[in-house]
């Protein structure tokens, strides 16, 4: 069985995919496109640097629809141990759902739509991220426990923190944030121009890697200095992944290009998208790349060799 996540007032799962991947949703909404690395037998090719289209022949199955949200699901995600669902929408609340589509809890303290949303490790509750620039945190029957107040605009992302007891947001108002886990802030990252599309940890504890729309990639210690600035992309960086190694960063963004990077910034090699920008890596390995460009899918194998054979 598959997960689908898609814009609309409900969530529901799928065994597979619908022949026509834009169009799959039995309720009106676009596809999310970052579940076909699921599985790369949907897919039919015709070379080795091909555009891609679905197989005909795999065709969805609804099985179950939870019904609650009064506006756009923004996104879900199943809870452990197949326990049920946790969704979250435009209508400023977070849900909790068994798999046959009854809801258990509703989360109720974001005043706009409600961005995001990951389980805190050991079933401690959950956090969420909200265009009303908080995060809160809550426990599982939908109680609030903290809020997280400090951004002056939207909030695009947050990830918890190598420690376990901090997190990391960031957002349209240009900065980065720390947090402890009560919702007090730690440290504030300036630097970017532009509002910040996403960020990663480094490994061993060498500090965060951000990217943005204002077209650079920087690095940072993770008391809020920062270290290297990643200059190349022409327009708004989509976003950014490690190589296996560790020792070099993977980029892609609305100019149409993919870039790899050494951790001290400059730039190794560059791939130029012919169907315009780039605004998803679906998947990347160590003989394939698979990218989403437009309303196309490309698989890159010569250049996915040569990327990660270095």
């Amino acid at each position: 069985m598959i997960r689908e996540t898609e814009i609309n007032r409900h969530v529901r799962f799928w065994f597979n995919y619908s022949e026509d991947m834009k169009t799959a949703s039995q309720h009106g909404a676009e596809t999310a496109w970052r579940t076909l690395a699921a599985d790369l037998a949907i897919f039919s090719a015709t070379s080795r640097n091909a555009l891609v289209e679905p197989r005909p022949e795999l065709l969805a199955a609804s099985i179950s629809c939870m019904k609650g949200h009064s506006s756009g699901v923004s996104g879900a995600l199943l809870l452990p141990e197949g326990k049920g669902v946790l969704s979250w929408s435009d209508d400023g609340t977070l849900r909790t759902w068994d798999m046959d589509g009854s809801e258990c809890s509703t989360f109720k303290g974001h005043s706009g739509s409600v961005s995001g949303a990951l389980l805190l490790p050991e079933g401690k509750g959950l956090l969420s991220w909200s265009n009303d620039g908080t995060l809160r945190t809550w426990d599982m029957d939908g109680t609030e426990r903290s809020i997280f107040k400090g951004h002056s605009n939207w909030i695009n992302g947050a990830l918890l923190l190598p420690d376990g007891k901090g997190v990391l947001s960031w957002g349209q108002d240009e900065t980065l944030r720390t947090w402890n886990s009560d919702g007090t802030e730690r440290s504030i990252f300036k630097g970017h121009s532009s509002w910040i599309n996403g960020a990663l940890l480094l490994p061993e504890g060498k500090g965060l890697l951000s990217w943005s729309n204002d077209g650079t990639l920087r690095t940072w210690n993770l008391d809020g200095t920062e270290r290297r600035i990643f200059k190349g992309h022409s327009g708004s960086v989509s976003g950014a992944l490690l190589l296996p190694d560790g020792k070099g960063v993977l980029s892609w963004g609305q100019d149409g290009t993919l870039r790899t990077w050494n951790l001290d910034g400059r730039g190794i090699d560059c791939w130029i998208c012919p169907t315009g920008p780039i605004s998803e890596v679906l998947l990347a390995t160590n003989d394939l790349l698979v990218v989403m460009s437009q309303e196309h899918v490309h698989i890159l194998k010569q250049w996915a060799f040569k990327l990660f054979s270095n």
